[in-house]
């Protein structure tokens, strides 16, 4: 397996979901990812400080794949910066997924409160896409 850092575009789509459809649809889980990331809705900073705790998971992970150090060299010396990103819930759902690909390695996945609550935000995303496919309305329930 090999590790990269991503972009901030991909923390940017995801921060932004947070913000436009986590934060409104399934309150729970987007207080828990920011209790993850050590902020709060409250917190007028919380996209920010959410961005920089994936962004220093993500780098936490390629030191632990490459050795230390290694991060700081690929971000070239260049600070995580926020902006808000627009995309698609699709769009949002590939980049947090790239994202927590990206984080899995050393003992993440078993020390990260950040990496499992990701988990669930995944797998909530992904089921609240196909939940609203026409071929999911059309599908038999039983």
């Amino acid at each position: 397996m090999s590790a990269f850092i991503v972009g901030d575009q991909t923390i940017n789509r995801i921060v932004s979901y947070a913000n436009s459809h986590l934060q409104a649809d399934h309150r729970y889980l987007f207080d828990k990812l920011l209790a993850a990331a050590e902020t709060s809705g409250q917190d007028p900073d919380w996209h920010m400080k959410l961005g920089i705790s994936m962004a220093l998971l993500n780098d936490r992970a390629m030191d632990a794949r490459y050795g230390e150090g290694t991060a700081e060299k690929d971000r070239e010396g260049t600070a995580y910066q926020f902006h808000w990103e627009t995309s698609t819930k699709i769009q949002a759902l590939k980049s947090f997924q790239c994202w927590h690909y990206q984080c899995s390695e050393g003992d993440i996945f078993e020390t990260s409160e950040l990496y499992k609550v990701a988990e669930e935000v995944i797998g909530y995303m992904a089921c609240n896409i196909v939940s609203n496919l026409p071929e999911y309305d059309h599908a038999q329930w039983a």
